[in-house]
């Protein structure tokens, strides 16, 4: 999470209110909607033209950029980012957005969510951008970095700003003079040496990000060695892994003594003008020539179904989903929709013949099976008695094979059909290799981190499972259930009785 003072949750999950939106929520699909997409975004947009193309532009200068300070090479992602954004107001209220949210940015198995109340100027899009940040880095960089890079970083990228043709990169967020003049300094041997993600207090955090921001500004800029940063930080990287003790390590890498690093950073965000980088958004993006369609009833419909559903609004979704089985073209997924907003409400008997229809209409749909078998898994994952658990299971793997023979470069297959590993507590091993497999394709995946973490113990590969739930817990951003499984995972990795394993229960979070 963020430190931004007046935003404190912003990037946690929202509080829902399902009866606020089906209120309001019957004239929401017969508004004007559009949809814009480009070779990596996809926005369902209430604002204007020019604000959703703004945004959109916006999103794609981000993304390069960050590709070029990073040094990652951006593949495709095997999953696409729905996008959200919607005025203040009314619309946001008939969607159960919190007014106080600028926005959020939510991995997903099947797709990533943001949510945009609002671009103005686009500034606040800075904390979506922080959270994309980690997604870029932690699905397309090389290392598994540091909790002080990975939010400094991140906080240095997300100040980015667009205004026309002029990027400025570097610029100091006003949260972050805020916590300076009002907090607490913390030794950089403490920023440097943090490993988790929750166990500080508020006015700590905001202040580490702060610092963070801070340390990365200034190791980037260091005039002497500005080129050669990104070698530092590799050495560095190199020697942590290598089990060297994190301030020796640091000091060896960047040249630095950490004795005198508070006073040098002191000394460089106050004693002079903070440098920052001017680029020309153009030649970041030279063919900007996004692709602009007006949605129908039905398919706004089905993307407002998709939203509830995924912030568990099920009501609502329910009623969208509805809507959208009126188009024959969205039919099918609008059923396995139908379906899920039952499923998830513990009606099962209701749920199942919606998923039956979604099959029948389009049977060589490997979404369609792949709904199925997690209809079945949750059941299993539902059902005390053994047996019935264990034919529940069986049913969901043979969808889960269907959708994986449709199409195999699904990362949800594999991480879900390697789950039914862990519930059933019958194969370790086959559980690590369909896990690692979604791990390799989505590395920002925490969740998918926890379960290849508890897959590990099973085979009992206790330093591989440590080193995964450290991995989580510098990536849980105020996940504090994320957190807490990851401790779990860590303490039983370090644990001397080989016999103590978190997975043995065959339990699935």
């Amino acid at each position: 999470m963020r430190g931004r003072p007046l935003l404190i949750t912003v990037l946690l999950a929202a509080t829902f209110c399902s009866s606020t939106a089906h209120a309001f929520g019957k004239e929401l699909e017969e508004r004007k909607w559009l949809q814009v997409r480009t070779e990596n975004f996809q926005i369902y947009s209430q604002l204007s033209k020019r604000e959703t193309l703004e945004l959109i532009r916006h999103l794609e200068i981000f993304r390069q950029v960050a590709a070029i300070f990073t040094g990652v090479g951006l593949a495709d992602s095997p999953v696409p980012t729905a996008i959200y954004a919607v005025p203040s107001g009314k619309v946001s209220r008939e969607l159960s957005i919190d007014s106080s949210y600028a926005g959020y940015f939510r991995t997903g198995l099947r797709r990533n969510l943001i949510v945009v109340r609002d671009v103005p100027h686009t500034d606040e899009v800075a904390t979506i951008m922080h959270e994309y940040v980690h997604f870029l880095v932690g699905s397309f960089g090389k290392f598994n970095y540091p909790m002080w890079f990975n939010e400094g970083f991140a906080e240095y990228l997300s100040s980015m700003r667009v205004r026309s043709d002029e990027i400025i990169i570097g610029g100091v967020p006003p949260e972050r003079v805020y916590s300076f003049r009002n907090y607490r300094w913390i030794s950089m041997r403490e920023i440097i040496s943090r490993r988790g993600s929750d166990d500080w207090p508020a006015q700590r955090n905001w202040m580490f990000y702060s610092e963070a921001w801070a340390l990365v500004h200034f190791l980037m800029n260091r005039t002497e060695v500005e080129s050669r940063f990104n070698d530092q930080l590799e050495e560095y990287i190199g020697k942590l892994d290598a089990g060297g003790d994190s301030i020796a390590s640091f000091e060896a890498a960047f040249g630095v003594s950490v004795e005198k690093l508070d006073r040098d950073v002191q000394n460089y965000l106050f004693g002079r003008r903070v440098p920052g980088l001017m680029l020309s958004a153009d030649s970041i993006v030279p063919d900007f020539e996004p692709e602009v369609t007006r949605m129908s009833r039905e398919a706004i419909s089905l993307a407002l179904g998709q939203f509830a559903l995924r912030t568990r609004d099920y009501e609502s979704a329910e009623r969208w989903y509805q809507i959208a089985a009126e188009d024959p073209a969205l039919e099918a997924h609008a059923h396995a929709g139908l379906g899920d907003t039952m499923k998830f409400r513990d009606r099962f008997d209701e749920a199942l013949p919606h998923f039956d229809r979604a099959l029948k209409l389009a049977p060589e749909d490997p979404l369609c099976h792949l709904d199925m078998a997690e209809y079945w898994h949750y059941r299993a994952a539902n059902t005390e008695e053994p047996a019935q658990r264990s034919e529940n299971v069986d049913r969901a793997r043979t969808h889960y094979v269907k959708a994986w023979q449709l199409n195999p470069r699904l990362p949800e297959v594999y991480a879900m059909y390697g789950r039914t590993f862990l519930l059933k507590a019958d194969d370790y091993d086959k559980a690590v290799t369909m896990l690692e497999e979604a791990q390799r394709m989505l590395r920002a995946n925490i969740r998918v981190k926890l379960s290849l973490a508890e897959a590990y113990l099973g085979v009992g590969r206790k330093e591989e499972a440590a080193v995964a739930a450290q991995s989580v817990l510098s990536w849980t951003h105020g996940d504090s259930q994320g957190a807490t499984r990851a401790r779990k995972i860590l303490a039983n990795a370090t644990s001397v009785d080989d016999e103590s394993s978190a997975t043995r229960n065959g339990s699935i979070q």
